[in-house]
């Protein structure tokens, strides 16, 4: 009598803690993307010259988006602004950062832009926002060109190994001045300051060119996945 009672309680016992975990579950994804709707713009979103830069109320992708009519640049680089505190910045690994990505929409440019990849690039001040000698970029560039001049909107995403501890096969350095690759990857993606989009390689020279660009829905997803 006393064996069936104690395996009744037992039973009870381990159905309850299975039900528990079960109940608890992994956290998941979270995904946050910016719409530019009412005139949101979190991060401080800006392609570098904000006198040219105007928050469209429709033609994106779909609804409201940032755009710049007027860039005078080498490459577009639509990125955060430094000193904004964002769900696009801080500790990458702490949050379990896994994508990136951004919408593009290019309009028109005075000669031709064809062929460059977008690039992404993590950047870490080193905590010292007034001293460049300790600032510390990784980059990658990624596998599909940018948009053609005829206002179609592209999609771009990018993987982010936050939780390697060693650079990642296909990001590279830049600036980290004294500090080996896994040591540069392992200040920026712990404490990133600013989220930037490069239409082509940053190690590349481009020739100075006039765009009418656009982008929308910049996205960053974190979390652990469902198993």
């Amino acid at each position: 009598m006393r064996s069936t009672a104690l395996r009744f309680v037992l039973s009870f016992l381990v159905a309850g803690a299975v039900l528990t975990l079960a109940n608890a579950g992994p956290p998941g994804l979270t995904t946050f993307a910016e719409n530019f709707e009412d005139g949101n713009n979190t991060g401080g979103w800006t392609f570098g010259n904000a006198a040219f830069e105007v928050i469209e109320p429709d033609g994106g992708n779909p609804g409201g988006f940032l755009r710049n009519f007027f860039l005078d640049t080498f490459a577009a680089q639509p990125r955060t602004t430094l000193g904004v505190a964002s769900p696009f910045t801080g500790d990458y690994r702490a949050r379990g950062v896994r994508f990136v990505g951004i919408d593009l929409a290019l309009f028109s440019v005075d000669f031709s832009a064809e062929g460059r990849p977008l690039s992404v690039i993590l950047y870490s001040d080193g905590d010292t926002p007034d001293d460049s000698a300790d600032d510390c970029r990784v980059f990658r560039i990624g596998g599909h060109p940018t948009p053609m001049p005829n206002g179609n909107w592209a999609k771009y995403r990018f993987r982010v190994p936050s939780d390697g501890d060693t650079l990642p096969p296909g990001w590279s350095v830049q600036g980290c001045v004294g500090r080996t690759d896994d040591e540069a990857w392992n200040q920026v993606i712990t404490d990133v300051d600013q989220l930037r989009f490069f239409t082509g390689d940053p190690d590349r020279f481009y020739i100075f060119q006039a765009f009418d660009i656009g982008m929308d829905n910049p996205t960053i997803v974190s979390g652990t996945p469902d198993p």
